[in-house]
């Protein structure tokens, strides 16, 4: 961190960190630990972080300390667009710069070329629009840069992919224009604007060709993030087309003058200007003050420093595609930018201005803006680096940026007596945690539903929220290898496998290989060969005794890469009573239905409801088999190391006591898991979107889908408190059905398990579908659609039947599962 100060102004540091230290005076709201503008810490929440961050220590000062962490953080880490030079308040500033010469460009050529044609004749505008010559688009778009995190990515994916089946459901284009991130365009009901062939960016372009009037694309990626593209019919339009078919016709007299107007000038484009513009894009705020010529003409030049703010005013990802551009391309922009400046120069030279009420317009947009900049760094959501973070483990930092921050935290409130309270708080909770506590009865099955994803279950008391966040803590750790970490594994903290789209979800970031041999009818899960999950990694230990990494064993007949499955309610799945679950049970599909789902068991005879061949019968089986094939980490169940790819562990490999993971480590994590709430459905009003959700409930019924994803089972009366008699709408019934070998697990895969044959997978549970970016076992589904005409064997009948469905009956179906 204070090699970070030696790139910023001194003195504005030391106003940053005084304003820091001084505004711990002033106390914030009762029940608030610090507030910086809108932006809130709850005592209750740096409780959590104290509890999460331990062995953090539970003293006032450093508890202080954190929160003056978070003040910093709250006040700059959303203050610029990550990777992005450039900072909110200077991006406002070029917008409006830009603005007001664009007021003045519309001045001078309607005074040269008087004001823009009225195309007055709707069938000349019918035949134009039905020719397809020029084409009028409006879109939807769901923003991510080159630095949005993968989870946000997917999730801004999802959204994008939501806000088609709602139109596609029936729903307006209005609604959707509405979850548009594109501010430019969303006022104007998302019209971008009137094109011909190759006008729009490449996958928009070929996209719009493909589009006939009043339907909608699928979801485009670009540069900018997640488009929908609309193409209007006439009749939605008309008024606009013809309006905008006049301002076309004006922009093309425009350019036809522009090259004799360059050329009539002396207009040239200095000699190694596309490498300057290349670096300009890179870092406009770094050329503001630059006056080297990108182009020069008889009475003038363009100056580097112009050229840099036009640019500052442009997104991150818009500015990368310069950066890269070969010089043919930045030819052309010097052109457009060297005409606009000649025609800048003469309307000075003919007296024309902003009118007074055109100029006060624009002053008023850039106050506007310049707040809604301000109110989006301090605002609720806003902060970019959690305060859990920096307390648990203590590595993550502020990044300063230019400093703005003094005049954000000026308003803070931080305050030395809701530390004091939050840390007698984190106390009680540990100490509850510690003692054993009892959790409290049961709560409303209405309370669960409405839990946050991540959170614990409702109704688990002070000793059971303290183990909850203390396993938590565990979760998120990370082991290293004196503590037990390998000597081979594949990541060295739970939650590298599972975060997405929180603590606790599934994950893509590392994916886990896989590999059995099933000969003569029997599943061989390759112990010899140190199990059938293969780690990739090596402790530098592993590597000086000659361990190296696992690699696929020469007995396996099946190999297969799969993707971390969610967490949330595995208690629930855990407290359903083995009789509903044999009940469920029609091995030799005495109903006819095509369905003949079993139980898988473990040697003890336990039914085995977890993993997706049946690996673990309740969720310490689930997090024992995780710490060790995983992490590498020897528990109480199995205090001895596993071979590796074959070979015995040389001590020297791995010094660390056994069992590296211990009793209380092990039921602390147990704890985390089995309260985790379950995922909620999505809370719809009433309307369009949710009557769609309704016809897909039913149609998931009639296609056959709910043979094996049972909408609903309930926990069992006996079990704990929080859990007790609870409904439990996880769409499985936990049995292992035959889907086919080589079809959902792909023609590789075929993995077997103890209990489960090649193409045989438990039913996987669907709630929570909504959260996630990708299927199927091992991911490599785009979409819902993808997924379900992936199912073979048992769930043939009804992949044929969602074939077969009609367009809208389809999308209802997707929309369903993508409300749970």
């Amino acid at each position: 961190m204070i090699a970070a100060f030696g790139r910023y102004p001194v003195r504005a540091i030391v106003g940053l960190l005084v304003l820091i230290a001084c505004s711990g005076e002033a106390e914030p709201a009762p029940g608030m630990a610090a507030s910086v503008g809108d932006h809130v810490l709850t005592v209750e929440q740096l409780a959590e972080v104290l509890v999460l961050a331990q062995p953090f220590p539970l003293e006032v000062d450093p508890a202080l300390e954190l929160v003056r962490h978070w003040a910093l953080s709250a006040a700059v880490a959303t203050a610029f667009a990550a990777g992005d030079s450039l900072n909110g308040k200077t991006a406002v500033d070029a917008a409006t710069w830009i603005a007001r010469r664009e007021a003045v460009l519309a001045l001078e050529r309607e005074d040269r070329l008087g004001p823009p044609p009225t195309v007055d004749d709707p069938e000349l505008a019918r035949e134009v629009f039905d020719r397809g010559e020029l084409r009028l688009f409006a879109h939807v778009l769901r923003r991510v840069g080159p630095e949005t995190p993968p989870a946000e990515r997917a999730l801004q994916r999802r959204t994008a992919e939501r806000i088609l089946a709602d139109l596609v459901a029936g729903g307006g284009w209005a609604a959707a224009v509405a979850q548009s991130q594109a501010d430019e365009t969303r006022a104007l009901g998302g019209v971008l604007g009137l094109f011909g062939p190759g006008e729009l960016p490449g996958e928009l372009d070929r996209a719009g060709v493909r589009l006939e009037p009043g339907s909608v694309s699928s979801v485009i990626e670009t540069v900018d993030g997640f488009h929908l593209l609309y193409r209007p019919t006439f009749a939605e339009v008309g008024a606009i087309y013809a309006d905008r078919l006049g301002s076309r016709m004006l922009a093309e007299a425009d350019a036809a003058s522009a090259e004799a107007a360059l050329a009539a000038a002396g207009f040239r484009v200095v000699e190694g200007a596309g490498a300057v513009v290349r670096r300009v894009a890179a870092a406009p705020a770094d050329w503001f003050d630059r006056e080297a010529a990108l182009a020069t003409w008889t009475a003038g030049a363009l100056r580097a420093a112009t050229f840099a703010r036009y640019l500052a005013a442009l997104e991150a990802g818009e500015r990368q595609g310069l950066a890269s551009a070969d010089d043919r391309s930045t030819t052309a922009l010097l052109n457009e930018l060297g005409y606009r400046e000649l025609r800048m120069a003469e309307a000075a030279a003919r007296g024309l201005a902003l009118d007074s009420v055109t100029a006060q317009e624009l002053a008023e947009r850039h106050r506007s803006d310049l707040e809604a900049w301000r109110e989006a760094v301090t605002g609720q959501g806003a902060l970019g680096v959690h305060l859990r973070e920096v307390a648990a483990r203590r590595t993550a930092r502020p990044s300063l940026g230019p400093v703005l921050a003094a005049e954000l935290l000026s308003t803070a409130r931080l305050g030395r007596d809701a530390a004091a309270a939050a840390v007698d708080r984190a106390r009680t909770l540990i100490v509850a945690a510690m003692d054993g506590a009892e959790r409290t009865g049961s709560v409303p099955v209405a309370a669960v539903t409405e839990t946050a994803l991540g959170r614990p279950l409702p109704g688990i008391g002070d000793g059971g929220r303290g183990r909850f966040l203390l396993g938590r803590a565990l979760f998120e750790r990370v082991a290293t290898p004196d503590e037990g970490l390998g000597p081979l594994f594949n990541a060295d903290r739970c939650v590298s496998c599972h975060d997405d789209p929180v603590v606790g979800g599934g994950g893509l970031s590392i994916p886990v290989r896989k590999a059995t041999a099933f000969i003569a009818g029997r599943c061989d899960l390759l112990p010899a060969h140190g199990g059938d999950n293969l780690q990739a990694r090596a402790t530098p230990m592993a590597l000086a005794a000659g361990l190296a990494p696992e690699t696929r064993p020469d007995d396996a007949t099946a190999f297969a890469q799969v993707v971390a499955p969610p967490l949330f309610g595995l208690g629930l799945l855990e407290a359903v009573p083995d009789e509903t679950v044999l009940a469920l049970e029609d091995p030799e599909d005495l109903d006819g239905d095509g369905v003949s789902g079993r139980a898988p068991r473990l040697a003890d005879g336990r039914i085995a409801r977890f993993g997706r061949k049946g690996d673990a019968a309740d969720v310490r089986g689930f997090v024992e088999q995780a710490l060790r094939t995983e992490l590498g980490l020897t528990t109480p169940e199995r205090p001895t190391e596993e071979r590796a790819g074959g070979s015995p562990i040389p001590g020297s490999a791995d010094p660390a006591e056994e069992p590296e993971m211990d009793e209380r480590g092990m039921d602390l994590l147990t704890e985390y898991v089995r309260y985790l709430a379950p995922p909620a459905p999505e809370l719809l009003p009433a309307g369009v979107v949710r009557d769609s959700v309704e016809r897909g409930r039913v149609i998931f019924d009639r296609t056959g889908c709910a043979a094996c994803h049972v909408a609903e089972l309930r926990a069992s009366q006996v079990a704990e408190p929080p859990l007790a008699n609870l409904r439990v709408p996880a769409y499985t019934d936990l049995l292992l059905h035959d889907l086919g070998a080589g079809d959902i697990g792909g023609a590789r895969e075929d993995l077997c398990g103890y209990d489960a044959l090649p193409g045989e997978y438990r039913t996987a549970p669907l709630w929570g579908l909504r959260h996630r970016s990708r299927f199927l076992h091992d991911g490599r589904a785009a979409s819902v659609e993808e997924a379900v005409l992936a199912h073979g064997g048992e769930a043939a009948r009804a992949r044929a039947a969602f074939h077969d469905l009609i367009e809208r009956d389809r999308a209802d179906l997707v929309r369903f599962l993508l409300s749970l």
